[in-house]
């Protein structure tokens, strides 16, 4: 692995006009960016990320010789600038670009990111998988002629820098560069209110690895439960009639339901949702159930998770604009609700959140946990009750 290290990195400039940017990248990087591809990393920050089979002798050394060889690498960087700076570097001195890599080239151990770059390509940055993405925010042409001859000169680069995909974000201020990159081989990836994104993939000979847009629209259902305020053994189940879409018009008495927001956990969107529509505040309890569709809007599949919330407040103050009807309904109504079919998606996760209400589950809890592999932000993971017993995988 560190012997790939040293043929990648000794790559020199290729000609004296251009400059060479390390794009430094610490972690095991997979070899092409992969829907579908395994990927391999070492924490550096933790020991727990180490085989407890490894005993401390082992570790050492390895440690040591990445310390090496990160070093080598960067002083041997360090003289090819110094050596490119007072003009002692020729063509003929320079080595042959090292072959494409084969399939069976999994994995790639790289700390420096070696891509040819110039003033007038355009502005971007290396990905972790050997490709680039375009700052669009960077860039500023006066004309789609200034536009045109800085894409074709950085594709010619990429190229001979063997990067494999390539992101080319253009913002809606500069729609006119869209027909430009779609005649240079781009595909549309995905569009927002402010832009749209294409991709070309360079290797003309594997298989395209970039992953497709989103393809999932992710909805919840929150199962709100209270005390019955006039009997403490019962409970109340929060339930509304929809003003619009397919539920409407039907005097279908259901649970409040909504999609998430980016970067909302489920959770947070289930507990924000019930306070959109009915006004009532909850907390979060557990995940009941899930249902997965596909074919739904615009071709794309659908994750729907039933939320379990305790109601912090009893007072109902109805959405206008969705909501029709909002009540609490008694346990037993929503459990023979007889506008739901039985037999269908629907009565199957009612009837999950019923035996949860009568202490028959237990659902899905949840914590945050730090992403590893150099992310910044926490993730949440949720996961089943511990038990005593019972069988083993």
């Amino acid at each position: 692995m560190l012997s790939g290290v040293s043929a990648r990195s000794s790559s020199s400039l290729k000609s004296l006009p251009f400059k060479t940017i390390s794009r430094r990248s610490s972690s095991f990087l997979a070899s092409s960016s992969s829907k579908n591809s395994s990927s391999f990393s070492l924490c550096s920050s933790s020991s727990s990320c180490w085989n407890n089979n490894w005993d401390e002798q082992r570790r050492t050394t390895f440690t040591s010789s990445i310390s090496k060889e990160v070093e080598r690498i960067r002083s041997r960087a360090k003289a090819s600038d110094i050596s490119s700076s007072s003009g002692t570097t020729s063509r003929t001195e320079e080595k042959t670009p090292p072959p494409a890599q084969t399939k069976k080239d999994l994995f790639r151990f790289n700390y420096e990111h070696d891509i040819r770059e110039t003033e007038t390509m355009l502005p971007f940055n290396a990905d972790k998988y050997g490709g680039v993405v375009v700052n669009s925010d960077e860039y500023d042409y006066k004309t789609d002629e200034e536009f045109t001859l800085a894409l074709d000169e950085s594709l010619e680069s990429w190229k001979e820098s063997n990067i494999r995909g390539c992101w080319v974000k253009v913002p809606i201020a500069n729609a006119s560069y869209v027909p430009i990159v779609v005649s240079r081989g781009f595909h549309f990836h995905h569009a927002e209110k402010e832009y749209v994104m294409l991709t070309k993939w360079l290797p003309e000979n594997e298989e395209n690895k970039l992953p497709a847009a989103a393809t999932h629209h992710v909805g919840i259902g929150a199962f709100v439960t209270r005390i019955n305020p006039t009997d403490e053994n019962k409970r109340d189940v929060l339930m509304v009639q929809e003003l619009r879409g397919p539920a409407a018009g039907r005097d279908l008495w259901k649970l409040p339901t909504g999609l998430l927001d980016v970067g909302e956990d489920v959770p947070e969107a289930a507990v924000r949702e019930v306070m959109e529509e009915t006004g009532v505040k909850a907390e979060f309890v557990s995940i009941l159930s899930a249902r997965h569709s596909h074919g739904t809007h615009f071709g794309r599949s659908d994750m729907f998770f039933v939320v379990a919330l305790r109601a912090l407040s009893d007072e109902l103050i109805r959405c206008p604009k969705e909501i029709e009807k909002v009540e609490w309904k008694d346990l037993e109504f929503f459990a023979n609700n007889p506008k739901v079919q039985e037999g269908t998606a629907m009565w199957a996760l009612n009837k999950k959140c019923y035996e949860f209400a009568q202490g028959k589950m237990t659902g899905m809890q949840s914590d945050f946990y730090p992403a590893g592999m150099n992310r910044p932000k926490p993730v949440r993971v949720y996961f089943g009750e511990e038990k005593s017993g019972g069988s083993k995988l």
